[in-house]
């Protein structure tokens, strides 16, 4: 990969390994046992708190303790570029990461390159932190450049719920702007300010003279302690000022004043003291917000950079190494501030070419996010736009809408509004950042300015497709605010338009960030299916007339395709979701291709497919689509527990209960409601069914007041499922009854076939009490079709408990009860094979093959061969014999 693609492709998630690594200490540089003491404190705070002006010594204390400390540390080196709430998380990840504990990348996982919401991220994060289940500290330095008030928000609710063996240390040189209250009343705050970091006496003492060899006199470091303070940064220039002074007593006494001109006078005293080759080379370097060798000879024109960062280092000279390999450094924000201030006062012209080479630079070896800020300092716009327009698809595929739209602000607004290319990605990052009033506005002004210069044939072509685009933006937009009319509207302009998926759709925005099932979702109404489907016939004719198969025709097929699916009319419903898989597959669009391929699979399932769902299965396990994406691969590892669990077996499940949710949010979230769901199923399958109950009762009423119908009745049923296995068949059916009242008024039919069995008794119970009237306002003839539905099948030929107070003994799913080599046999009996055919097959005895009859039959509550084949022909798990008037006489072992 060339330095260009991995600029584009690969920074956009660069983490510095300067800022995740605990930086090196310099030369002169004293243990302060004291400090020590009080971090390695054994029942650790969840907050220590490291607050004082810049000086003091803050990040080399903590990292001095990081580096002897028993526990791992993750160390994160903050900037202004971390106000961008991905990036800042991004980066705590990647420090945890880099903590010596974490040798398997696999416990913290990547905050996700997608458009799901960076609140699940976090959650990710912390569940991966409860699963790894050791002691670690977490530092943040110079958390002072944080000014989001969304990341305040996620850091005070990411202490909140961090496991007590992990501890958060902040330095920063003001008070956070996340509230620390709460913390400091329950005993759960450690602060550390100014009069905890001073250097005593005989701290002074011990670096002045043991750590830099000056052999100064007892008064002499009493004088350096009093007039400075004990600040740090002050006591460190005074020392660098006297090693190029012999009258050192009579220099001591004339430096006075307070800390702001001692700063100043000794800081110029500093650098006079430097030689003329040395002065040339801070100078021109202090526009540089880091730097290395290289970078340092393009801006000084010599070959000797290596040397002087060297010389720096051993002086002392207020440089700060980034890397343990010598590799990047910065200087101290202090001496930072002192050069540039000198630079823009001596030649503000030189100032300016200095960045501007600094950009070239990190532009020409590969480092395009990093140049962009240079570029905008040097107000070279239009490479700054140049550079921009080309990141903003991976930036918004990272989720970094903030720093784009921060960077797009720093532009003149004419050049913004007159780029085709600029203006749509300042729209979807002002749209994704929660400005859809900002992101209208900007693309009226845009279109009005594209329209004026749109003269030729050629511009009428582009101002098309970039109104495709925009079209798109305001669909999200219309989305967002539950304006499904507009979002129609929008909808048909971009099929119309025939917008090509430009590089914004194919890799930085996925319409769907992480609905398993589109119908559940925005795309299909929140399952209102008859509403949604009047949306997608009336995008019909425009879907047909789209021979560029776009990415709103995709999801129109796989909506249309689940919306059919659960309607019960499985030959159109498959021919739509093959539609939708191909362009979702030819897109590379997993919020498309996965959804569509569950669908699918379920369908083929369903029609008795078992070979043809095995192969999609097998293909959507392996494909690189969803595995690009953690969210979608996490979708798909819940979907085949799901489809293993229909198989009846379990081993998987309880696998990956194991795996996930260690940590549980109190709240449900939208974003993970499907793997939820797969988690009741599992704890359902498993028996324990007290936590699986508790999980759909939360459920339903998140799901409830988010006004998502389809999923409010699915975890309404799963409620009724479990109280019915626990004999509690009266509260089963009264939640049963809830729940039809909202299915009948949308058509609602797989979502009870596909229970199986304990569905179809229930709903047999629940028939029963409104026939008698027990039950109101639930309809008998929806529940008479629904049960047609499962097959046609007669109470007898179902199993069907016929007293209410044994309904404990309905298993949670007779097919899930079914073990794989149960199944086996079941599917050769169902060949009309005898008994000794398949004995022989499965080499094992016929006496063998019986006991597994006879297992079988108990399971499925039957008494003979063909009522069991029945059985699993109605539920779809096998296809029809094909011994037509009956099947051998060998039935019954």
């Amino acid at each position: 990969m060339n330095a260009l693609t991995r600029s584009r492709a690969d920074s956009a998630m660069f983490i510095p390994t300067g800022k995740i690594r605990i930086p090196p200490l310099n030369e002169g540089n004293r243990p302060r046992p004291r400090l020590d003491n009080i971090l390695s404190a054994d029942s650790g705070p969840s907050l220590t708190l490291v607050t004082a002006p810049s000086g003091y010594g803050k990040t080399t204390a903590v990292s001095d303790w990081a580096r002897r400390s028993l526990i791992p540390v993750g160390w994160l080196s903050l900037d202004p570029e971390d106000n961008d709430a991905v990036r800042f998380w991004n980066g705590v990840a990647a420090s945890i990461r880099e903590s010596t504990v974490f040798k398997d990348d696999s416990y913290i996982l990547d905050m996700d390159a997608s458009l799901q919401p960076l609140e699940v991220r976090i959650d990710r994060l912390t569940e991966s932190l409860y699963r790894l289940n050791k002691n670690l500290a977490v530092v943040l330095d110079d958390y002072h450049h944080i000014g989001n008030p969304e990341i305040h928000r996620q850091l005070e609710k990411w202490l909140d719920r961090l496991p007590p063996f992990v501890r958060l240390i902040v330095l920063s040189r003001s008070n956070p702007g996340f509230q620390v209250a709460r913390l400091r009343a329950n005993g759960r705050l450690l602060e550390l300010g100014v009069s905890d970091l001073r250097f005593r006496p005989e701290e002074a003492s011990s670096y002045l003279n043991d750590g830099l060899k000056l052999g100064l006199s007892p008064d002499d470091v009493a004088s350096f302690v009093g007039k400075t303070e004990g600040w740090i940064t002050g006591i460190k220039l005074f020392a660098l000022a006297l090693d190029v002074r012999d009258d050192r007593s009579e220099f001591i006494d004339s430096v006075n004043g307070g800390r702001r001109h001692i700063k100043e006078y000794l800081a110029e005293e500093v650098f006079a003291g430097q030689s003329e080759e040395l002065r040339h080379f801070l100078l021109r370097t202090s526009v540089l917000d880091r730097m290395s060798a290289p970078l340092c000879n393009r801006l000084t024109g010599r070959t000797d950079g290596g040397e002087s960062l060297e010389r720096l280092v051993k002086s002392g000279l207020f440089i700060v190494p980034l890397d343990d390999r010598g590799e990047w450094y910065r200087y101290h924000p202090l001496f930072a501030e002192f050069l540039r201030d000198k630079l823009r006062r001596l030649d503000e012209r030189l100032d300016l070419d200095l960045t501007r080479q600094a950009a070239l630079w990190l532009q020409e070896t590969g480092y395009e996010r990093e140049a962009v800020p240079y570029w905008l300092r040097a107000a070279e716009y239009v490479q700054a736009g140049s550079r921009i327009g080309e990141l903003a698809p991976y930036l918004l595929k990272e989720g970094s809408w903030s720093l784009l739209k921060s960077w797009l602000d720093q532009l003149p607004s004419r050049m913004v509004h007159g780029s085709e290319r600029l203006s749509i990605a300042y729209a979807w990052s002002a749209l994704l950042s929660g400005l859809s009033v900002e992101a209208e506005s900007g693309l009226r002004k845009s279109g009005r300015t594209l329209l004026k210069s749109a003269s030729r044939a050629d511009d009428s072509e582009s101002l098309n497709d970039w109104l495709g685009e925009a079209a798109l933006v305001r669909m999200m937009s219309a989305f967002y605010r539950r304006d499904l009319r507009s979002a129609l509207a929008y909808a048909k302009e971009s099929v119309v338009r025939k917008t090509a998926i430009s590089d914004f759709i194919r890799i930085g925005i996925d319409f769907n960030t992480h609905e398993a099932r589109l119908s559940r979702g925005l795309l299909g109404m929140n399952g209102h299916l008859r509403k949604a489907a009047a949306y997608l016939k009336q995008m019909e004719p425009d879907v047909a007339a789209d021979p560029a198969n776009t990415l709103a025709t995709g999801y129109s097929y796989a909506v249309l395709g689940e919306i059919l699916y659960e309607w019960n009319r499985l030959p159109a419903a498959e021919e739509s979701l093959l539609k939708g898989v191909r362009i979702g597959e030819s897109s590379r669009n997993p919020g498309l291709w996965v959804p569509a391929m569950m669908s699918l699979i379920k369908l083929k399932a369903k029609l008795g497919h078992r070979g043809q769902a095995a192969d999609l299965l097998h293909e959507l396990s392996r494909s690189p689509i969803p595995a690009g994406s953690s969210i979608w691969s996490r979708v798909v590892g819940a979907f085949l527990v799901e489809r293993r669990l229909a198989e009846a077996c379990r081993e998987e499940a309880a696998e990956w209960l194991k795996r996930t949710a260690v940590y549980l949010s109190d709240t449900a979230q939208v974003v993970r409601e499907y793997e939820h769901t797969v988690r009741i199923r599992s704890l359902r399958a498993l028996g324990h069914l007290p936590m699986a109950l508790e999980n759909a009762e939360r459920l339903s009423l998140s799901a409830e007041k988010e006004g998502r119908t389809l999923s409010h009745v699915e975890f309404v049923n799963l409620q009724a499922m479990i109280h019915g296995a626990e004999g509690r068949v009266e509260r089963a059916t009264e939640l049963l009854s809830d729940g039809l009242r909202l299915a009948e008024r949308e058509g609602y039919v797989h979502l009870y076939t596909d229970e199986g069995v304990p569905m179809a008794n229930l709903l047999r119970h629940t028939l029963d009490r409104v026939v008698s009237g027990e039950l109101r306002h639930v309809s008998a003839r929806y529940i008479r079709m629904l049960l047609s539905a499962f097959g046609g099948a007669t109470p007898e030929e179902s199993g069907r408990v016929s007293n209410p107070r044994n309904a404990a003994a309905i298993p949670p799913d007779a097919s899930e009860e079914l073990s794989a080599r149960q199944w086996e046999i079941l599917d050769r009996v169902s060949t009309g094979a005898t008994n000794q055919q398949i004995a022989d097959d499965l080499f094992i005895s016929v006496g063998t093959l019986k006991i597994h009859l006879n297992r079988i039959y108990k399971k499925l509550n039957v008494d003979n061969r063909e009522q069991a084949i029945r059985w699993a022909v109605r539920e779809k798990r096998l296809r029809e014999p094909p011994v037509k008037g009956g099947y051998p006489k060998e039935y019954n072992p």
